[in-house]
């Protein structure tokens, strides 16, 4: 069976608690850890491309550890809000892949830092 290539989304991914969360994705297709691990501040921010040309990724949040507690795992869903970029403002590149980006950004310079990210490597509409 073909697949059908999905278009790529942009993710805005906030630490809505009031610890630093550490994210990283599982791919679902064979458990591997894909390499995207990231840090988010109590209350920051970040974006994730994801390209749609890989299998779903799965999403493990974890309290890192501080002595002397060990490191946690928490159910994202309790710890982050994730919302999709309105795709119709922009026209994400399909070969970049899935990447961070940018990451860990307070609310304040999160706007800023996402017009700039975008200017040149995406286009803005």
């Amino acid at each position: 069976m073909k697949s059908v290539q999905q278009k790529p989304k942009l993710y805005q991914i906030w630490n809505i608690s009031e610890q630093k969360i550490t994210l990283d994705v599982v791919n679902k297709a064979n458990g591997a850890q894909a390499g995207y691990a990231s840090t988010l501040d109590p209350h920051n921010g970040s974006a994730f491309v994801y390209s749609g040309m890989q299998p779903p990724l799965t999403w493990v949040c974890t309290v890192p550890a501080v002595a002397p507690k060990a490191a946690q795992k928490m159910a994202c869903n309790t710890v982050l809000k994730v919302s999709n970029y309105p795709t119709r403002l922009l026209q994400l590149k399909t070969t970049d892949g899935n990447y961070w980006l940018f990451e860990n950004k307070t609310q304040a310079d999160f706007k800023p830092t996402l017009k700039a990210s975008l200017t040149g490597r995406h286009l803005l509409k």
